[in-house]
């Protein structure tokens, strides 16, 4: 070996930067109604907050808002959608499952081939 360099082996963290830019948004938006028409006096949430359904979420001078039956029907709707979505996994699977017994199926066959061959000389 010649007489290079030393070489020195430091241990050091490692730290990689990942960045990327983008929008976030909720699974669902919810519009808010009121029973009766009027000027909002009193607003006790606001854009962003986390209600359930019934919080009052402001009052006009005749009547309270609430967060009612809008709600009901996002929630609804996001079930629908996740049950779009199962649905779909549940297809890939089964033609994943299919896909592997033909391969199965294929492989013993071209395996019994060889074997065949293998005993015939």
């Amino acid at each position: 070996m010649g007489h290079g360099a030393d070489w020195k082996v430091q241990r050091q963290d490692l730290s990689s930067v990942v960045s990327a830019s983008g929008e976030i948004k909720p699974k669902t938006y919810v519009n808010i109604g009121a029973n009766a028409y009027g000027k909002i006096t009193h607003l006790y949430v606001k854009e962003g907050d986390h209600v359930k359904e019934g919080t009052i979420a402001g009052a006009t001078g005749k009547c309270a808002v609430h967060g009612g039956r809008s709600a009901n029907q996002a929630s609804v709707q996001a079930a629908e959608t996740d049950a779009i979505a199962a649905e779909a996994a549940l297809n890939t699977s089964d033609a994943d499952l299919h896909r592997a017994q033909a391969d199965y199926a294929r492989n013993k066959l071209d395996w019994d081939r060889a074997q065949n061959l293998f005993k015939d000389g």
